[in-house]
């Protein structure tokens, strides 16, 4: 199961202060889904998540973050700043048992200057956004991209919702690892992938690409981390083979 880091590519962005400090923090609801078909999309996920991701001003701020409600998820970190961890659960029901709606995420640092220190985001409504999906004969396409020139995805959404955000993303085989990713305002029906980015992927190796959409808003707290920008929300993944031949 991969590791959703679109949230820290947001964060990464945050312009950071000299005062040890929370610059950046949210969680997300999250749905997976795997399309299967041409121009069909996918009918029911087969898994739930809950995603959460915190960024500081320096690597003596914090070692961890925990957010918790039933359930807790513990934040690690890949370059002392930026900090994510993800929950997986069988079902929505499960899903919202641990975080349930009408309660709150409590952030909470773990060790540094900040050890101690929490804040809370309140845990809103389910409101997922649609589900995309890759139109026309796009999903044969993509399991046999031809190298040399750059390449344009189409994709379509099904059912309702309200989409803040679209990306389209490429991770390793076994989906543990990013390899590219390019986010988009929602309403976006289409991304194009450079020429190097194609030709950078193995032939004959197949990766798994992925189309996500977001709904995520600014909820601010009121707790430690009130100077934060936050969000607070849901997305939708929806994976498929991709591979150069």
């Amino acid at each position: 199961m991969k590791t959703q880091i679109a949230s820290l590519l947001i964060a990464s962005a945050l312009p950071l202060t000299a005062v040890a400090q929370v610059t950046f923090f949210g969680a997300q609801k999250i749905a997976f889904y795997e399309q299967t078909q041409n121009n069909t999309a996918p009918s029911s996920p087969y898994s739930f998540s809950l995603y959460a991701y915190v960024t500081t001003t320096a690597s003596s701020d914090a070692n961890t973050f925990t957010v918790s409600a039933v359930d807790t998820v513990n934040l690690t970190t890949i370059d002392g700043v930026h900090f994510a961890g993800s929950n997986y659960y069988d079902s929505l029901a499960a899903l919202n048992s641990a975080f349930p709606v009408g309660s709150t995420y409590k952030f909470t640092a773990v060790g540094g200057s900040l050890n101690g220190e929490y804040d809370n985001l309140h845990i809103v409504s389910v409101a997922f956004p649609p589900v995309p999906y890759l139109t026309g004969k796009e999903f044969t396409h993509l399991s046999k991209i031809q190298r040399g020139s750059a390449l344009t995805i189409h994709l379509a959404l099904s059912g309702k919702g309200e989409t803040t955000g679209v990306n389209f993303a490429i991770f390793s085989p076994d989906g543990a690892s990013l390899l590219y990713v390019i986010d988009a305002p929602g309403g976006t029906t289409s991304f194009t992938i450079p020429k190097k980015e194609i030709n950078s992927l193995t032939p004959g190796v197949t990766y798994q690409g992925e189309i996500d959409t977001f709904n995520l808003h600014d909820v601010k707290s009121a707790g430690a981390f009130k100077t934060a920008a936050d969000y607070d929300g849901f997305e939708v993944a929806t994976s498929f083979p991709f591979q150069i031949q």
